[in-house]
């Protein structure tokens, strides 16, 4: 059995949480894409600093919407990172595309750019940048590439919500940006995502595939600023991707208290660095110079041959300290591996950080003796490698956060 948590991997908090139109909302018999997801759609454009953000039912459906919005489809090719969830790769080919994995670089996680440059090719119709933990990819010589060869620029923002480059958002550079609000990221509301652009086509394409290819949705097809009912056409079969009203209303709380919890999470990453920095057999990935990081996951790398990450983890985990992975590669993920023939040669860096990486509590409600406590955790453990042999075995906890 696991030990009672001690601390907890995230800890989603609605500070802003107003229990009266908690209460009218329910009221009003609108629940579904209407005035609440207009209003998150508009603060979260604004946060961005992009014109158009479409509010959707996850940060996957925002990544299937941008790549059919940027026309992507069967015959192209879309190169993006080995170490993301699975979802990055499903959805190119769920559009009848091919992903072309480019391995990381081991200091940061994020993709090579050098290595994106060398993968280009004709059929390149889409780069996803994967911004790993928070940390921007380094975007000025992928933004070059998108100038030389002109294909679409997508962020798979799933982490990095705050994350600025050259204090720019994800969203502002390249094409489109796909964010995430799953239940333990930085802005969770349980399940959704956001679409955000500046491109207006690629917007109203999204609005349109997000309600099954209808022209008018519900709320414009009578809502109650509406006297009659209004016809809808089909433009295109699309997909049920919608967000509700109580998600959005949970994401609107917390647009303002996000610079507070990216400060916060930013004492306990520094924390973090400073106990576990010098600690040997541990790999602390490097940050840019250019980047707010949004300090969405403290990963540390196990890099000692004399101890087994898949049996330290659960000894963590034993001990109280809710640890998990982020990620193992994709080349690395049994189906991925035998439908493209992928093998550890093929990703050398993303492959053994997929094997190494473990994942530590970070969320803005921990305190700093709680950081020393998972620190000193991990560094006994590690001081007595296979030791503790009845917390050796126990699933580990891997997920899409």
């Amino acid at each position: 059995m696991t030990a009672p948590w001690k601390v907890r991997l995230a800890g989603p908090s609605f500070p802003a949480l107003d229990l009266d139109a908690l209460s009218r909302l329910l009221e009003s018999g609108w629940l579904t894409n209407g005035p609440q997801v207009q209003a998150f759609e508009t603060a979260f454009a604004a946060l961005q600093g992009v014109e158009h953000a479409v509010a959707l039912s996850s940060c996957t459906a925002a990544l299937h919407l941008a790549l059919i919005a940027h026309g992507v489809g069967p015959g192209d090719e879309v190169i993006t990172s080995p170490m993301t969830f699975a979802a990055t790769c499903n959805v190119i080919l769920q559009v009848g595309a091919r992903p072309v994995l480019v391995d990381i670089d081991p200091t940061t996680m994020n993709f090579d750019t050098g290595l994106v440059a060398e993968a280009i090719t004709q059929r390149t119709r889409a780069v996803i940048a994967v911004h790993f933990a928070g940390l921007p990819v380094d975007l000025a010589p992928l933004m070059a590439l998108k100038a030389q060869h002109g294909f679409a620029l997508i962020h798979d923002a799933a982490h990095a919500t705050e994350a600025r480059y050259d204090n720019t958002s994800m969203a502002a550079m390249g094409d489109t940006a796909c964010f995430s609000f799953y239940a333990t990221k930085n802005l969770p509301i349980g399940e959704g995502g956001m679409l955000a652009t500046n491109d207006r086509a690629v917007a109203e394409k999204a609005r349109v595939l997000r309600s099954h290819g209808m022209s008018k949705d519900a709320f414009i097809r009578h809502g109650d600023q509406h006297e009659r009912w209004q016809h809808w056409d089909m433009l295109q079969p699309g997909f049920n991707y919608k967000m509700t009203e109580l998600a959005a209303m949970l994401g609107c709380g917390q647009i303002a208290h996000l610079a507070d919890g990216l400060g916060r999470r930013a004492e306990l990453v520094a924390r973090y660095e400073q106990r576990l920095g010098g600690v040997e057999g541990l790999l602390l990935s490097a940050s840019d110079a250019r980047s707010v990081h949004a300090h969405h996951l403290m990963v540390v790398r196990i890099i000692r041959d004399d101890v087994e990450r898949d049996v330290l983890l659960p000894q963590l985990r034993a001990h109280g300290i809710e640890a998990s992975i982020h990620y193992r590669a994709i080349a690395d993920l049994t189906w991925y591996r035998e439908t493209f023939g992928w093998s550890e040669k093929d990703f050398p860096h993303a492959i053994a950080a997929g094997r190494q990486c473990i994942t530590l509590p970070l969320h803005s409600q921990m305190t700093l003796a709680d950081v020393d406590l998972v620190a000193d955790s991990l560094i006994a453990l590690l001081a007595r490698p296979g030791h503790d042999a009845d917390h050796q075995s126990g699933a580990a906890g891997i997920g899409p956060g």
